[in-house]
Protein backbone atom coordinates (compact mmCIF):
# COMPACT_ATOMS: atom_id res chain seq x y z
CA UNK A 1 0.00 0.00 0.00
CA UNK A 2 1.48 3.34 -1.00
CA UNK A 3 1.12 6.60 0.93
CA UNK A 4 -1.86 7.78 -1.14
CA UNK A 5 -3.93 4.72 -0.30
CA UNK A 6 -6.11 4.10 2.73
CA UNK A 7 -7.80 1.05 4.22
CA UNK A 8 -11.51 1.04 4.93
CA UNK A 9 -12.89 -1.77 7.08
CA UNK A 10 -16.53 -2.73 6.55
CA UNK A 11 -18.66 -5.38 8.23
CA UNK A 12 -21.43 -6.89 6.12
CA UNK A 13 -24.14 -9.23 7.17
CA UNK A 14 -25.78 -11.12 8.14
CA UNK A 15 -28.56 -11.99 5.69
CA UNK A 16 -27.69 -10.52 2.27
CA UNK A 17 -24.85 -12.34 0.54
CA UNK A 18 -21.70 -10.21 0.29
CA UNK A 19 -20.61 -11.81 -3.00
CA UNK A 20 -22.26 -9.33 -5.37
CA UNK A 21 -20.83 -6.42 -3.38
CA UNK A 22 -17.36 -8.00 -3.49
CA UNK A 23 -17.67 -8.38 -7.27
CA UNK A 24 -18.75 -4.73 -7.56
CA UNK A 25 -15.66 -3.64 -5.61
CA UNK A 26 -13.29 -5.90 -7.56
CA UNK A 27 -14.68 -4.54 -10.85
CA UNK A 28 -13.62 -1.00 -9.96
CA UNK A 29 -9.95 -1.62 -10.64
CA UNK A 30 -7.05 -0.18 -8.67
CA UNK A 31 -8.95 -1.14 -5.52
CA UNK A 32 -8.15 -4.25 -3.54
CA UNK A 33 -10.44 -6.12 -1.19
CA UNK A 34 -9.54 -8.69 1.44
CA UNK A 35 -12.41 -10.84 2.71
CA UNK A 36 -12.52 -12.41 6.16
CA UNK A 37 -15.49 -14.17 7.69
CA UNK A 38 -16.61 -14.72 11.23
CA UNK A 39 -15.92 -18.32 12.23
CA UNK A 40 -19.39 -18.73 13.76
CA UNK A 41 -22.93 -18.20 12.56
CA UNK A 42 -25.62 -16.19 14.30
CA UNK A 43 -28.48 -17.91 16.15
CA UNK A 44 -30.96 -16.60 13.59
CA UNK A 45 -28.71 -17.68 10.71
CA UNK A 46 -26.19 -15.99 8.51
CA UNK A 47 -22.62 -14.88 9.13
CA UNK A 48 -20.67 -11.65 9.33
CA UNK A 49 -18.21 -10.79 6.58
CA UNK A 50 -15.41 -8.28 7.06
CA UNK A 51 -13.95 -6.48 4.07
CA UNK A 52 -10.72 -4.49 4.13
CA UNK A 53 -10.89 -2.26 1.08
CA UNK A 54 -7.67 -0.53 0.02
CA UNK A 55 -8.29 2.47 -2.20
CA UNK A 56 -6.95 5.83 -3.30
CA UNK A 57 -8.86 9.10 -3.18
CA UNK A 58 -9.38 8.83 -6.95
CA UNK A 59 -11.47 5.65 -6.47
CA UNK A 60 -13.49 6.84 -3.48
CA UNK A 61 -16.62 7.82 -5.44
CA UNK A 62 -16.67 4.42 -7.18
CA UNK A 63 -16.47 2.61 -3.83
CA UNK A 64 -19.19 4.85 -2.37
CA UNK A 65 -21.41 4.03 -5.35
CA UNK A 66 -20.84 0.29 -4.77
CA UNK A 67 -21.67 0.66 -1.05
CA UNK A 68 -24.90 2.54 -1.81
CA UNK A 69 -25.85 -0.10 -4.39
CA UNK A 70 -25.32 -2.85 -1.79
CA UNK A 71 -27.34 -0.95 0.84
CA UNK A 72 -30.31 -1.07 -1.58
CA UNK A 73 -29.97 -4.89 -1.68
CA UNK A 74 -30.29 -5.26 2.10
CA UNK A 75 -33.38 -6.91 3.50
CA UNK A 76 -35.42 -4.10 5.08
CA UNK A 77 -36.88 -5.95 8.06
CA UNK A 78 -33.89 -8.16 8.82
CA UNK A 79 -30.77 -7.79 10.90
CA UNK A 80 -28.81 -6.91 7.79
CA UNK A 81 -26.39 -4.01 7.50
CA UNK A 82 -23.24 -2.43 6.14
CA UNK A 83 -21.16 -1.07 9.01
CA UNK A 84 -18.03 1.08 8.85
CA UNK A 85 -15.56 0.07 11.53
CA UNK A 86 -13.95 3.45 12.16
CA UNK A 87 -10.15 3.18 12.50
CA UNK A 88 -10.71 -0.56 12.25
CA UNK A 89 -8.13 -3.31 12.10
CA UNK A 90 -8.19 -7.08 12.17
CA UNK A 91 -5.40 -8.67 14.21
CA UNK A 92 -5.04 -11.76 12.03
CA UNK A 93 -4.60 -12.50 8.34
CA UNK A 94 -6.60 -15.71 8.67
CA UNK A 95 -9.65 -16.04 6.42
CA UNK A 96 -11.76 -17.17 9.40
CA UNK A 97 -11.76 -14.80 12.36
CA UNK A 98 -13.34 -14.22 15.79
CA UNK A 99 -14.97 -11.00 16.96
CA UNK A 100 -12.05 -10.61 19.38
CA UNK A 101 -9.73 -10.27 16.35
CA UNK A 102 -11.55 -7.10 15.24
CA UNK A 103 -10.75 -3.72 16.75
CA UNK A 104 -12.19 -0.30 15.98
CA UNK A 105 -12.89 3.05 17.59
CA UNK A 106 -16.56 3.03 16.66
CA UNK A 107 -19.13 1.25 14.52
CA UNK A 108 -21.24 3.27 12.10
CA UNK A 109 -24.31 1.66 10.54
CA UNK A 110 -25.03 2.71 6.96
CA UNK A 111 -28.29 0.82 6.35
CA UNK A 112 -30.73 3.68 6.83
CA UNK A 113 -28.45 6.51 5.66
CA UNK A 114 -28.96 8.60 2.54
CA UNK A 115 -26.36 8.32 -0.24
CA UNK A 116 -25.06 11.78 0.72
CA UNK A 117 -24.66 10.77 4.38
CA UNK A 118 -22.92 7.52 3.35
CA UNK A 119 -20.43 9.59 1.34
CA UNK A 120 -19.83 11.93 4.28
CA UNK A 121 -19.28 9.04 6.69
CA UNK A 122 -16.93 7.20 4.33
CA UNK A 123 -14.83 10.35 3.83
CA UNK A 124 -14.67 10.69 7.62
CA UNK A 125 -13.64 7.03 7.96
CA UNK A 126 -10.85 7.40 5.41
CA UNK A 127 -9.60 10.56 7.16
CA UNK A 128 -9.40 8.51 10.40
CA UNK A 129 -7.39 5.86 8.54
CA UNK A 130 -4.67 8.38 7.61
Amino acid sequence: MDASQRNLLLQLGRVTSPETFIWDIEAIGEVSVKTQRLGASFLGGGIATFLTITLSKAKLNDVIEAVNKHIKRLKKNEEDDVVILLAGTIKTTSEEIKFSDVQCKRQISLKSKSPEKVKELMIEALAEAA
